[in-house]
């Protein structure tokens, strides 16, 4: 692929080399929520992974969760 980010080129590699078989699509800037990247997919928002990462005291916390779900951030907190 032409024009490619180097990190997306890297990628690509890693997963022909591990044997992936799936289809990698770049989406849009545009697409910043889990509706509106499963409209751009195609599929349901349940299929949508969606991560969010909060800083716990300078730890890390990485969540991830269907793009159907909410995260109660008070909750996380």
């Amino acid at each position: 692929m032409t024009n490619e980010h180097p990190a997306v080129a890297r990628f690509r590699a890693e997963h022909s080399l591990r044997g992936g078989t799936g289809d990698i699509v770049i989406l849009p800037d545009s697409v910043h929520t889990a509706a509106l990247a499963a409209e751009a997919l195609g599929c349901e928002v349940a299929a949508i992974a969606n991560s969010l990462l909060f800083d716990a005291d300078g730890v890390p916390v990485l969540i991830l969760t269907s793009g159907g779900h909410r995260v109660d951030v008070k909750a996380t907190a």
